[in-house]
Order: structure tokens, then C-alpha cells, then sequence
């Protein structure tokens, strides 16, 4: 489903700076980047280098001081922001290290929560979860509270609630760099067939060299820019 002739999220002219007059620290200098439909890519760099805060400006939660950012079409930083975060719910899936679950629920009921929020029926949402937490090989364990779970399991709850909620855009922040090697694999694989096999347009900031064998571009940043860019990586 990989389509490089389709642009559907790009960001153009981003630029951010934390702190103010002469104590402030620019981030990001007139970034430009254009992310195809249904590829899983990557952006690597060294500590400080403004991955995350390119993403998360890119994922509508920290605004640029200049540029602009098009998702699906639609101008992200020119929307109110009730607008902007009924958009990110309905759109965007978002996978983080060390991802956070409610201690009280159990895996299933995670991923129907967020469900909920988006007005989805109960029992559709039942289904919906039951489904994708099948479909990450979790099927046998919905029933479980987090702590009866392993950081790898955790991992795949957050990547089904992703795959549960249908997005469009999926945003991951070091998904990998807690897990050890057979979860980490585990983990890059899914993020790979979310891509390839669902048509979902990942991007993954991470300091993981395991993933990049999975991934179909990686942009490497260097303080603040985009220094070079590898197409079709993945085999």
C-alpha cells in the first residue's frame, strides 16, 4: 500500500525555539519534511537534534513558531484546537516508550475506552479491541491488568488501541528502546504491517538501530534539520 507519490502529512518551514530573548534554544531551523501514505519512517539523530519536538509538532501537540504542518489534507495549526483534537482523535494513533496503561483495566478495556471517547458503541468497541489485540497476538491475554503483563505485552496493547481505533497517521516515540530483543523485533514487525498491510503512515522517532531494517525511509536529523534522507530501506 506503500504509495511514495503520496504526500500525507507534510510539515514546511518549521521552526521552534524553547526559552525566550537571549536565553532562548533553537530546535527546529525552517524544517521541511513530506511523509508518503502506508510507510513506516523513521527519523534518527543524535540526543537533542529535535526529533521529538518535530513530532510532536507534526502530531499537533506543540505548536511551531513558524511553518505550517498539512495532515490528510487539512491545515493542522490553522484549526481551532477543539477542532485539532477532535481531529488527532479521530486520525492519529500514538505509540510511546514505555507506554502508559490504566493500572485498574484490563487489556481489552484500554483499548475500549479510547474507543468510547471516539462515540463508538460498547459492543462494537468490545469487538473492535477483542480483534486487534488478536491480530498483535495478545488474544489470550485481553483479560489482564498491566501488571500481569511484560513490557513487550504493554507495548502491543498500546500498538492495538492504535490498530483498533483505524488511523490514519500513527506517531511513535522510542517504542523499542525498553524492550529486549525478541520484543523489540516483535514490536518493529507490527509497526511494519500497520504500514505495509493496513495503509497507515507511521513515523517513529528513534535512537534504535533494530528498526531500521523494517522501515521504508529514514531521515536523519542533525540540530535541528533534516541532514540527509534514505528511501526504500526496508527489503
Amino acid at each position: 500500500m506503500h504509495d511514495p507519490t503520496l504526500t500525507v502529512l507534510s510539515g514546511t518551514g518549521l521552526s521552534k525555539a524553547f526559552g525566550k530573548g537571549g536565553k532562548a534554544v533553537q530546535i527546529l531551523h525552517g524544517l521541511d519534511i513530506a511523509l508518503p501514505r502506508g510507510a513506516l519512517s523513521l527519523v534518527k539523530g543524535p540526543s537533542g537534534c529535535g526529533k521529538s519536538t518535530l513530532l510532536a509538532i507534526l502530531a499537533g501537540l506543540t505548536a511551531p513558531h513558524a511553518g505550517t504542518v498539512d495532515a490528510l489534507g487539512a491545515r493542522l495549526w490553522a484549526m481551532k484546537p477543539a477542532a485539532r483534537d477532535a481531529f488527532r482523535l479521530k486520525h492519529m494513533g500514538f505509540i510511546f516508550q514505555g507506554s502508559i496503561l490504566f493500572p485498574a483495566l484490563r487489556a481489552h478495556e484500554q483499548i475500549e475506552l479510547v474507543l468510547g471517547h471516539m462515540g463508538i458503541p460498547a459492543r462494537q468497541a468490545r469487538e473492535r479491541a477483542m480483534a486487534a489485540l488478536a491480530d498483535v497476538g495478545l488474544g489470550p491475554r485481553a483479560a489482564l491488568r498491566p501488571d500481569a503483563l511484560s513490557g513487550g505485552e504493554k507495548q502491543r496493547v498500546a500498538i492495538a488501541c492504535a490498530l483498533a481505533k483505524q488511523p490514519r497517521l500513527i506517531f511513535a516515540d522510542e517504542p523499542t528502546s525498553a524492550l529486549d530483543t525478541e520484543n523489540g523485533e516483535m514490536v518493529s514487525r507490527h509497526l511494519r504491517r500497520l504500514a505495509s498491510e493496513h495503509g497507515v503512515t507511521v513515523i517513529c522517532v528513534t535512537h534504535d538501530d533494530r528498526l531500521s531494517p523494517f522501515a521504508d525511509r529514514i531521515y536523519h536529523m542533525r540540530a535541528g534539520r533534516i541532514d540527509r534522507i534514505e528511501t526504500e530501506v526496508a527489503r
